[in-house]
């Protein structure tokens, strides 16, 4: 059997201004984190969900241009892309 693991750590600098998101349910803070390698930026979303407080915190102690190191693990949401006709 193979295990496979879904895990990533970024070192960065924030893109965007921490945006802080609130549902009837919980609290969310989300922004961007860009990364350089081999002269290629790279932009990367970043959203952190309230455990112990630590969306609280992102969202009132990071700022854009702080350096970061984000550790999680990656999940993708496929959109289509439609043009201005709908299609």
């Amino acid at each position: 059997m193979t295990i496979s693991i879904n895990q990533v750590r970024l070192d960065g600098i924030i893109d965007s201004e921490p945006k802080e998101i609130t549902t009837n349910k919980s609290t969310f803070t989300t922004f961007s984190v860009a990364t350089k390698m081999d002269n290629r930026t790279e932009w990367h979303k970043v959203l952190v969900f309230n455990t112990n407080n630590i969306a609280a915190f992102a969202g009132t102690e990071l700022a854009k241009g702080t350096k970061v190191r984000v550790d999680g693990y990656i999940s993708n949401r496929y959109r289509e892309i439609k043009d201005d006709n709908g299609k």
